[in-house]
């Protein structure tokens, strides 16, 4: 309902003895102030939302859902302020606004009462005692802000923020950073406002580098755990980055752009260089205009040109893998590929620079992955490359090479189909016997009961059963080897060597070992391919325990016989 229709039907409300009183509009929609009769006074709050009510209280009798005459007595007068009419009667007169005591705190009426001469001498003891309070005084209530600034103002300013909240403390909790931040926002607002407007001129870098530099060596001069400075930090170089891209011309957001990177020309300064790197890449993630992501990529390979000729590649990673990522955005790696090389363990990088040389230099990539696993301490660091030069070596039908580089990193993931592959193509008899040896050894090796995966046992068995040398076969049977595996082989062992064979499985069939699995189809081609005398005059070397292979062999000849 609309202020006018409300009022229209609350003409039974006899509003003349009622005086609004300190009538205020506290926020745009809401509105406060106190009706008084003859000898009381209320407090009415009124909402609104354009001309329409949203909500009404009273502090009478009346309840929130009820109209009275005081809520239709200060709509009458919101009414008359919005629609900018002043009556003169006596009655619903506006009368001047003033400080309600109802409406004050205690402090804030003491303060009222209190003189001047007292509260200035009061606050004059207050500061000696507490800096930061005159910090906040100083900063809200200067009469006029400055038209510039200076590197030293800047200077100024962080020394004052940082005596009145640490003085000479070397440590702070979270109560102090967040003091010190607020601090630093409210000094530091009209510094940003002078940045805004003067962003092309060079100081303005030279204040984002000292603020950020203090910043960052906070930590070294007070020990806190607050995440405060980091956010900070972080906001204010989000402010300066979008102030460059705010920037209409494109000369001079290029000028700043190669100011940034003439920062990293000097390895002296560490953090100088690491603040204007981070700006950068912050800059260059924003960054839609193609002309400006060119003079990134212009700049750069002066940069790696510089780098190269000071034997100073490879000092920074971060700032590398940035360099490669502008480079292949704005597609200047093709001819400027030459500039970068493989860094020792740094994965991440070599990998995105190798992906991308390999486009462009087979023969130079093949190289530098060779190099790469050649200086790696672990295999495992080295799938990502052997990947690489597999895909190399298979496009140029390189199949000598390809068996080289899976010989000489079977073991890591040790398969037949790979075995035969180098048994094909490495052409020379002597490295592949030396390999056969090394990965039958590693593989004979690492057979155990106690291990539950048998993937190399079997892998051992393929490769004698790719040779079809059943006579090696017969000599590694043992407890260590699993059942099932020895009768998937039953029939050419048992072809090369019956006795012998026979043997061998009542040895290993005495017990029933730990992790180790009665194979019954084992036992019924013993009973199949021997006859029980055989049998029975084997099993006086034997013994059967209870559960064990043999058992199951000897009850198997005991049913036969019923």
């Amino acid at each position: 309902m609309t202020i006018l229709q409300l009022l229209k039907q609350s003409d039974k409300f006899n509003t003349t003895k009622l005086v609004v009183r300190e009538l205020d509009q506290e926020d745009k929609d809401y509105w406060v102030g106190f009706v008084d009769d003859d000898s009381k006074s209320f407090d009415v709050h009124i909402w609104l939302k354009g001309k329409q009510i949203v909500n009404m209280t009273c502090d009478c009798t009346e309840s929130d859902n009820d109209l009275c005459a005081h809520r239709v007595c200060m709509l009458q007068a919101v009414n008359q302020q919005i629609s900018g009419v002043k009556k003169t009667s006596k009655n619903n007169t506006l009368t001047k606004k003033k400080t309600s005591t109802k409406k004050l705190t205690p402090s804030a009426l003491l303060l009222q009462e209190t003189g001047q001469d007292q509260v200035y001498t009061w606050l004059l003891e207050l500061f000696k005692k507490n800096k930061e309070v005159e910090q906040e005084f100083m900063l809200t209530f200067r009469k006029k802000e400055q038209l510039s600034y200076t590197v030293q103002d800047i200077e100024k300013i962080f020394d004052d923020i940082h005596k009145a909240v640490f003085g000479r403390r070397k440590s702070a909790d979270a109560k102090d950073m967040k003091k010190y931040v607020d601090l630093l926002t409210l000094a530091l607002k009209p510094v940003q406002d002078f940045m805004t407007m003067s962003m092309t001129k060079p100081i303005c870098l030279e204040i984002y580098q000292y603020s950020a530099k203090r910043l960052y060596l906070l930590e070294r001069q007070i020990n806190y755990n607050s995440t405060r400075i980091e956010t900070f930090a972080g906001k204010f170089a989000d402010f300066y980055s979008l102030s460059i891209l705010n920037i209409k011309d494109q000369t001079e957001q290029g000028i700043i752009i190669k100011n940034l990177f003439s920062t990293l020309y000097d390895s002296t300064d560490y953090h100088l260089e690491t603040m204007s790197l981070e700006l950068l890449v912050k800059l260059f993630s924003q960054l839609n205009d193609k002309s400006i992501k060119q003079a990134f990529s212009s700049e750069i390979i002066k940069l790696l040109k510089y780098f190269n000729k000071k034997n100073r590649f490879g000092e920074d990673v971060e700032q590398l893998y940035f360099f490669l990522i502008v480079l292949i955005n704005t597609d200047d790696f093709k001819d400027n590929y030459h500039l970068f090389k493989p860094i020792r363990f740094e994965n991440q990088y070599n990998l995105l620079f190798l992906e991308h040389l390999l486009v462009h230099d087979i023969e130079l990539t093949q190289k530098y992955c060779l190099e790469i696993m050649d200086s790696n301490y672990h295999p495992f660091y080295n799938t990502p490359y052997i990947e690489i030069l597999t895909e190399i070596y298979i496009t140029t039908e390189n199949y000598k090479g390809l068996a080289k580089l899976k010989a000489t990193n079977f073991l890591t993931d040790p398969n037949l189909e790979d075995y035969l592959f180098i048994k094909q193509h490495l052409d020379d008899q002597n490295i592949f016997t030396k390999f056969r040896t090394k990965v039958l050894s590693t593989l004979r090796n690492s057979f155990s009961y106690y291990n539950d995966d048998n993937s190399n046992v079997e892998l051992y068995f393929d490769i004698l059963h790719s040779e079809q040398n059943y006579k090696k076969m017969l000599e590694v049977l043992n407890n260590d080897i699993p059942q099932t595996i020895i009768y998937c082989y039953a029939e050419q062992l048992q072809k090369e060597n019956p006795l012998c064979f026979l043997n061998k499985v009542l040895e290993i069939g005495q017990y029933l070992t730990f992790n180790q699995i009665v194979e019954p189809k084992l036992a019924d081609f013993i009973t199949k391919h021997y006859s029980k005398e055989q049998i029975t005059q084997a099993f006086k070397k034997y013994t059967a325990n209870r559960r064990s292979l043999n058992e199951l062999i000897l009850n198997m000849i005991k049913e036969d016989n019923k």
